[in-house]
């Protein structure tokens, strides 16, 4: 029993760690793609930089070139996370996973750049949600896994029971 129970401690905390490491990954790979898709970009339109380093949202949320190349970016990225967040709520055996990974996933690429100048108060709360529902995510162990298989055999033993 204190072997099974061993197992399967470690078997959570491997998959919590595959989940950090995925997250961490990922992050690595999406700062690198940006800053070569950013040197590509200042390379090809050298005349932008300057305007877009005195107006990066403006140009991060616009239809230029650089503000598309930054949204296909952002919708990736939301996109992967939501994927690999909501395997992790899924695993946890909360609710709707998908819906909940998209909002902690999207809200502080939308809430951001409106919070840090009209509300920076409400930003640090934001950020504050965020840390803990993602220690939540990381730290909280694995649903029970139900045998299927198990209950359906039950059920017919207790039905040739009371026959």
């Amino acid at each position: 029993m204190q072997a099974k129970l061993a197992y399967q401690w470690k078997q959570q905390r491997r998959g919590r760690l595959s989940f950090l490491g995925l997250e961490i990954a990922w992050t690595i790979f999406f700062f690198i793609a940006e800053n070569l898709a950013d040197r590509w970009y200042i390379e090809l339109y050298p005349e932008n930089m300057e305007l877009i380093a005195e107006n990066y949202f403006y140009y991060q949320f616009s239809f230029t070139p650089y503000g598309l190349m930054e949204t296909v970016f952002l919708i990736t990225q939301v996109y992967i996370f939501t994927l690999i967040l909501s395997q992790r709520i899924r695993d946890i055996g909360i609710g709707h996973p998908v819906i909940i990974s998209l909002i902690l996933t999207a809200s502080p690429i939308l809430l951001t750049p409106y919070l840090l100048f009209n509300a920076p108060s409400m930003l640090m709360v934001l950020f504050s949600i965020l840390l803990i529902t993602g220690l939540v995510a990381l730290l909280a162990p694995s649903a029970y896994k139900v045998d299927i298989n198990k209950d359906s055999k039950e059920k017919e033993n207790n039905s040739e029971i009371n026959k």
